[in-house]
């Protein structure tokens, strides 16, 4: 018992200490980058000439962001570490014409966000400071989109540091290439509600801006307090409010995960649970998600609403092991959708499960064309994706090892999600 002991204790240590491990078949390869802190893949970017940027965050906070440049091949053209304006990165995103931003805080006890603005070789250019009510570690993490007009928009909430704990949300929109300030909002609590996290920014052909967030009930009602539920905003180009609801899915806690233009209206993609962690779903806080940031995984949900949010109808995924949670999904080019995310999670949440990436077509009527389960040596999370040139599709991730280390992964697979 001792020499298979023994034998572990090697195995997870080689995983922890191997630089890279790289397997290519035909236009598919798995790559894996270790790293000498615990970093875990928060998005990844097409760029130019087929390139593409995955950009990861320390969990420590210890050390600056990690961003490796890889071509359609997989081979690493740079790796380096980012700007340590950005020791805790929220987002990464693409800046046309310049590189890319990444959007986080340097130290804790700031009470101001950066932005921190790359040339495609990852050599920063500028960092554009936006103040805050209160320090950043009080505030979920921020959600960004790219306008049709150029304009950036990022929402977020604050958590104050002192009584009054009012949770307001913040929409800042920022010109296309300095990001100057150029509309501040405050979005109040809705009255007997807490919280507005927000996962899900999408603009319409209407001239508008949709936003979906998380709130938490703490009414009156007994039997419906501590249930989270999802708010759609609606706001025009400067952020100026239109309209505002709850989604309400009766005895449900439901957590946004993405929002896209579908149709004449628009997707939700959802984490569901009866209840509040009552055995079929759980709320989970994975990477580039805070204590104060609800994301739950249970039932995949898919949800469609008009253009002024009204509910059309509600679909649930169910071809996956285990409680899943979408990560990330993007429109394809055949007028359906690719979705990406997390599957095989336990209802208990204290317990270690053995994660798996989870990979699914949509066509165009929200019809599920393949679906597929990537298996990894270690337990595995499917943070982004996107559809890649040659129809193939390119996700970024990471996984957990034995030891707890943290590994960047990148993935990519052919048309039908195969990785061989």
């Amino acid at each position: 018992m001792k020499y298979l002991f023994f034998i572990l204790i090697c195995l997870m240590f080689v995983n922890a200490c191997k630089k890279d491990e790289f397997r290519v078949t035909g236009s598919s390869f798995v790559k894996s980058f270790s790293n000498d802190s615990d970093v875990a893949v928060i998005n990844c970017l097409p760029m130019e000439n087929g390139n593409i940027l995955i950009v990861g965050q320390d969990m420590n906070k210890s050390k600056p962001g990690y961003a490796v440049k890889l071509n359609d091949k997989g081979k690493v053209l740079w790796e380096k570490r980012l700007s340590s304006e950005n020791s805790c990165i929220w987002k990464a995103f693409l800046v046309p014409g310049i590189g890319f931003a990444t959007i986080g805080y340097p130290v804790p006890s700031q009470t101001q966000m950066k932005i921190c603005s790359y040339n495609t070789d990852g050599q920063l250019l500028a960092t554009k400071a936006i103040n805050l009510v209160s320090s950043p570690t009080q505030f979920s993490t921020f959600d960004v989109l790219q306008l049709k007009n150029g304009n950036f928009v990022f929402a977020g909430c604050s958590i104050p540091d002192a009584p009054p704990f009012v949770y307001n949300g913040y929409l800042f929109i920022t010109d296309p290439t300095s990001f100057n300030l150029l509309y501040n909002r405050v979005v109040t609590d809705l009255p007997n509600f807490s919280g507005r996290q927000f996962r899900g920014i999408c603009e319409l052909p209407n001239n508008t801006i949709a936003f979906t967030a998380t709130t938490t009930y703490l009414g009156t009602n007994v039997s419906d307090s501590g249930l989270i539920n999802t708010i759609l905003l609606r706001t025009r180009l400067n952020g100026t409010k239109l309209s505002e609801k709850l989604l309400i899915d009766t005895g449900y806690s439901v957590t946004p995960n993405v929002l896209l233009p579908y149709k004449d209206g628009m997707l939700s993609i959802t984490g569901r649970m009866q209840g509040f962690n009552s055995g079929n779903g759980v709320v989970v806080n994975y990477v580039n998600n805070n204590s104060n940031g609800q994301l739950i995984s249970g039932s995949i949900t898919l949800t469609t609403l008009d253009s002024v949010g009204e509910v059309l109808n509600r679909k649930s995924l169910t071809d996956y092991p285990e409680n899943g949670m979408i990560s990330s999904a993007k429109p394809t080019r055949d007028g359906g959708f690719i979705l990406c995310g997390i599957v095989n999670q336990s209802n208990n949440p204290s317990v270690p499960s053995n994660t798996q990436i989870y990979l699914t077509k949509l066509d165009g009527n929200l019809n599920q064309q393949w679906t597929k389960i990537i298996q990894t040596p270690s337990a595995s999370y499917c943070i982004d994706l996107f559809q890649t040139d040659d129809g193939g599709y390119f996700l970024g991730g990471y996984q957990k090892s034995l030891n707890n280390r943290f590994i960047m992964m990148a993935i990519k697979t052919d048309a039908n999600g195969n990785t061989n």
